[in-house]
């Protein structure tokens, strides 16, 4: 116990060393190896940690003012657009269905609001727990994501000042229109080979013929293809 107390106690004074002014370290921080519960300890620990590190957040600020300054980086709505952007990308990326994020839209919005900083705590814990489901860890994921945009300032930037003012998209609606018919017709065409392998399944004595297993897989090739000529 003695040697843990030792190793917590150089923790917590590297801790009051780097952060001379923060008030999240006490200044009694030297631990009495008698008084070294486990509950005691790990409060010590998690302190000690927390204050070797300056919150991602606070970290995520002059990225914010280097790339959009003051006025777009306070934009309560805009950062709420940005925000929602990326939460719904980590769900596509998941295949999640569009249909039940319309679905919820709707039941979100017919409810009373929340609490600003109870709803914080629900997306942060939510987001861990999708993490969680997904084998990703979120916080070696921000940290990689933050250093990336440092590189993109010049392009992000750009993109902002072309940004369409006034709306939530991060493009000029005529875009986001291509962009989502090119994604209704790649969804049809995978729908209409999956389709095709079913209906002509039992085609295998034309097989063959053509380089193919069976009917089904000629014809879903051939509207696969024009998937890719639309991309």
């Amino acid at each position: 116990m003695a040697d843990t107390a030792q190793d917590v106690n150089a923790l917590v004074a590297e801790a009051v060393r780097r952060f001379p002014d923060s008030s999240i370290v006490p200044s009694d921080y030297d631990i009495p190896p008698e008084k070294c519960s486990d509950q005691w300890l790990a409060r010590r620990l998690a302190t000690a940690l927390t204050a070797s590190v300056e919150p991602f957040q606070s970290r995520v600020q002059p990225w914010m003012m280097a790339c959009f300054g003051a006025e777009i980086a306070g934009d309560k709505l805009e950062r709420a657009d940005r925000f929602i952007e990326e939460a719904l990308e980590l769900v596509q990326a998941g295949d999640y269905p569009p249909e039940r994020a319309h679905a919820l839209v709707d039941y979100v919005f017919n409810r009373a609001k929340g609490e600003p900083a109870q709803e914080v705590g629900g997306v942060m814990v939510t987001l861990a727990a999708l993490c969680l489901a997904s084998n990703l860890d979120m916080h070696a994921a921000g940290e990689t994501e933050l250093a990336r945009i440092w590189t993109k300032v010049d392009a992000i930037r750009a993109k902002q000042a072309a940004k369409p003012t006034g709306s939530a998209l991060p493009v000029a609606s005529s875009d986001a229109a291509t962009e989502r018919e090119k994604a209704a017709y790649a969804r049809g065409v995978e729908d209409a080979a999956k389709v095709a392998r079913g209906t002509h399944a039992y085609d295998d004595e034309l097989r063959k013929s053509v380089g193919f297993n069976t009917m089904g897989d000629a014809i879903a090739t051939a509207i696969l293809a024009l998937k890719e000529d639309a991309q």
